[in-house]
């Protein structure tokens, strides 16, 4: 049987020591890389939001731009058709 000396017992703590930082490190180290991917993820969520918006946006963009093409169109065949009355009753 080992008989415990102060010696024995100071090394045997430092080994316990030793063993708990290097839990805490890995514990440490794991929170980092876990907040790190989650912020990863956010970044690529909102990344995907401003895409979406700004695909919604054109599409809007574009509805509106058909939309005055097509108004424009009526409003000339209206004028041409004012026009042609006019012709039509002089």
């Amino acid at each position: 049987m080992l008989k415990e000396t102060d010696e024995y017992k100071k090394a045997q703590e430092g080994e316990w020591e030793s063993r708990q930082q290097q839990k805490r490190e890995r514990k440490r180290r794991k929170l980092a890389n876990t907040r790190k991917l989650e912020m990863e993820r956010r970044q690529k969520e909102r990344v995907e939001e401003v895409r979406e918006t700004q695909k919604e946006d054109e599409e809007i963009m574009n509805m509106k731009e058909q939309i005055r093409a097509e108004i424009t169109k009526l409003l000339q065949l209206k004028s041409y058709n004012i026009t042609w009355r006019r012709c039509l009753e002089a």
